[in-house]
């Protein structure tokens, strides 16, 4: 006898492997869809799964889903996106007398960024402004490619508005809107459990022509066979000194029980106290 996972056609992923697998997050969960931990990159739609007669009893059943359906995972938990940390600068701003002061890169950003941001927050690009001076410091490069770009007349810094963007990681669900004039990054919390608690069966192979399904413990399918031949480990004097112990330790249990049932009396008697 075998577990019925040896019939399953697909793999079966939780996030972590899911991850672990293709490089990328899985899905976010959706709450009206079951779990479903497996899925079929040609979305065929129809397959055969375990399922229940009218007695409660397993057998194999037809499973149709949609393409959309049989194609993607729904699986449980909520994705952990990589933490957003921009690289160190070599820039600096000299002050009057041409001591260097370190130059915080989230306030940085390259042009490329600073006009995606701008189709992001569907802002023109003419509001896109580079700043190229500090006060009356002096901003000394060094071969740095990114700078204080800013958008708008609030004049808010490209690198701040990543920060915002990526504070849960780069790729975290959000959106944005305004607040006192000011852009505002809001995170979208999906739901992390499949709201039915129901999972989509995994599509199985058929029986093959000696395979039978049997009950098992606590009503779990398992595969019969019966032309495989199993070579069973002959029994050792190590085997012969456990099977001993748990005799031993069985007989004391029985003499205990014994102990507490002449201690209690009775059934009658316990009715009469």
């Amino acid at each position: 006898m075998y577990g019925k996972e040896s019939l399953y056609l697909f793999k079966l992923y939780d996030r972590a492997s899911y991850f672990a697998e293709f490089g990328v997050q899985a899905p976010p969960c959706d709450p009206k869809r079951k779990m479903k931990r497996w899925f079929d990159s040609t979305a065929a739609g129809k397959y055969k799964a375990f399922g229940q007669d009218a007695r409660g009893y397993p057998l194999i059943c037809d499973l149709t889903l949609s393409p959309e359906e049989a194609s993607t995972v729904n699986l449980p938990g909520k994705s952990d996106y990589p933490a957003y940390s921009p690289a160190p600068t070599t820039a600096v701003v000299r002050d009057y007398q041409g001591a260097p002061s370190q130059i915080d890169p989230y306030y940085l950003s390259t042009r490329e960024e600073a006009f995606a941001m701008c189709a992001e927050l569907g802002v023109d690009t003419v509001a896109l402004s580079e700043v190229n001076d500090v006060g009356p410091f002096e901003v000394d490069w060094r071969g740095e490619a990114r700078r204080f770009f800013c958008i708008g007349a609030q004049q808010e810094y490209v690198g701040q508005l990543l920060r915002l963007k990526y504070a849960n990681g780069v790729g975290a669900p959000g959106h944005w809107m305004i607040f006192e004039n000011k852009h505002a990054w809001v995170v979208d919390n999906p739901a992390s459990e499949p709201a039915s608690g129901e999972e989509v069966q995994v599509p199985v192979r058929d029986l093959l022509p000696d395979e039978r399904i049997i009950v098992g413990f606590g009503g779990t399918p398992l595969i019969g066979r019966g032309d495989a031949q199993v070579e069973l480990s002959p029994f050792t004097a190590v085997d012969r000194i456990v099977l001993n112990d748990l005799n031993d330790r069985v007989k004391a249990l029985e003499t205990l029980l014994g102990s507490i049932q002449a201690s209690l009396g009775t059934p009658g008697e316990l009715r009469a106290e």
